[in-house]
């Protein structure tokens, strides 16, 4: 493989290209980004989970070069507003902050979320911001970095960062000019098929190619390329999305319910973005099947990799667009160098990766049942949507005994999910036996312990500004 060409201009390209460049190889192919194919960049924020940092690992970039060439800032997770209006006051025992890490500590064999399922069983009512050190600095907006040392309650959380699109694109596009990446800028007709390969028509009528193509634009994929919609699993649709001015600091981003309808607002250094998602009362026609969740049935030929919009399009509180260009670079990493050798790779990387989408949209349906569970009405339509047979036993599982089986490619952690479902107000009807090894006063006195523990640090913090 002596060539490979990035088609597109926005963050899927310029990530791809990053990822390629950078990549080890005895003889590294020449690397060109053809960008006149999209607009480029826009103003969205990114707030990826904590596995982004093995992307900033893999280019060789440190956590602090990074905050500092795109101005990110520091995020903890996700607060979830239960409420079935939008106008209704946000009492704080309805903010449910969803970090990425521990709630409380396990007590020898027994599992802290079984402890707390316990005390849900017995009406012990205990509140779940106040049982992790994460939950409670994001609530007071209080920020102090993780600790490496394990016995040290700041090991049990993750940070990740929230950053501008535009930012992070200008920073990806300086790391590709220092690897030797081409940039063609020539408009782009046409992405074609041939008998030897794929080829780039310009508007000049001139083409381009090379052994490996990576297509980031969803007007180019060619027709094997179908869609697999998932409006069946999560019919929701985009129907706003708006930029303002940063009205306050958070460590977290925020997602509140309405009826039939929810909306993500993240913040960055001096802004902050809102979009809107709706589940349309009418059923919508083929023709409008990409207003919906979904994905490439084939992401991978044996010489054109489609990522980034033209292979995905996921509306999910959990993840963000780096988000799900990452997941397919980091399982292209598996594959590289030998991209075009066969259909065999391809077959196998097309099956993992769609595994993996798959489990992030089941896990944001999920969010979606529970709520509905919670509120009946506010999402009554997803009561009829068909649920995977992977999610039903995740469900059936974790209402049965409060456990959650781990499936192949899953990226979000299971105590991650555990936690999610258990703080959107999920109640299992049983739990494990040897979690009644304690008396009541033994759990009461446990729970105590760490309401203190985490208090009595959180007060240590300095505040965000």
């Amino acid at each position: 493989m002596k060539s490979i060409g990035v088609i597109g201009n926005d963050i899927a390209a310029w990530m791809a290209a990053a990822f390629f460049a950078v990549q080890p190889a005895s003889q590294r192919p020449n690397i060109s980004i053809f960008t006149g194919a999209s607009q480029g960049c826009d103003d969205s924020i990114q707030n990826p989970i904590p596995d982004f940092s093995g992307f900033l690992s893999l280019v060789g970039v440190s956590d602090q070069q990074f905050i500092s060439a795109c101005a990110a800032t520091p995020t903890l997770g996700t607060c979830y507003k239960i409420s079935s209006q939008y106008e209704l006051a946000q009492s704080s025992h309805n903010d449910f902050y969803h970090i990425w890490g521990e709630y409380g500590s396990p007590l020898g064999a027994i599992e802290f979320h079984q402890l707390y399922i316990r005390a849900m069983l017995e009406a012990e009512h205990s509140d779940l911001n106040g049982l992790s050190v994460a939950a409670l600095a994001a609530k007071n907006n209080r920020f102090m970095l993780p600790s490496r040392d394990q016995l040290s309650i700041r090991a049990t959380y993750q940070t990740s960062y929230s950053f501008l699109t535009k930012n992070y694109i200008q920073w990806l596009q300086h790391l590709c000019k220092k690897a030797g990446v081409q940039e063609d800028s020539r408009p782009i007709n046409y992405l074609l098929k041939s008998t030897d390969g794929y080829r780039i028509e310009f508007h000049s009528g001139d083409k381009a190619g090379a052994d490996f193509l990576i297509n980031t634009c969803p007007k180019l994929r060619d027709q094997v390329a179908s869609c697999n919609s998932w409006r069946e699993f999560i019919p929701f649709t985009q129907v706003t999305r708006k930029n303002t001015a940063q009205e306050r600091r958070r460590l977290v981003s925020d997602v509140e319910f309405g009826h039939n309808e929810w909306r993500i607002t993240r913040y960055a250094a001096d802004s902050q973005e809102t979009t809107t998602y709706v589940l349309p009362d009418e059923p919508v026609s083929e023709e409008n099947a990409e207003l919906f969740s979904g994905c490439v049935a084939s992401p991978r030929e044996n010489q054109l990799l489609h990522l980034g919009r033209a292979l995905i399009n996921l509306h999910s509180p959990l993840v963000c667009e780096v988000d799900l260009i990452w997941i397919a670079l980091r399982m292209l990493q598996q594959f590289y160098p030998a991209l075009p050798d066969g259909p065999s790779a391809a077959s196998e990387y097309n099956q993992r990766l769609i595994a993996a989408y798959e489990n992030l949209r089941d896990l944001s349906q999920a969010v979606y049942i529970q709520v509905e569970r919670k509120l009946p009405g506010t999402f009554a339509a997803i009561n009829h949507c068909k649920v995977s047979s992977q999610l039903q036993h995740k469900l059936d599982l974790f209402v049965h005994r409060g456990k959650l089986p781990a499936y192949e490619h899953e990226i979000y952690k299971r105590q991650w999910q555990q936690w999610l479902l258990l703080g959107l107000g999920a109640k299992p009807s049983r739990i494990e036996p040897i979690t009644f090894h304690l008396s009541p006063a033994e759990m009461r006195n446990v729970f105590n312990k760490i309401k203190s523990a985490v208090s009595s640090e959180v007060e240590t913090w300095p505040s965000v500004k």
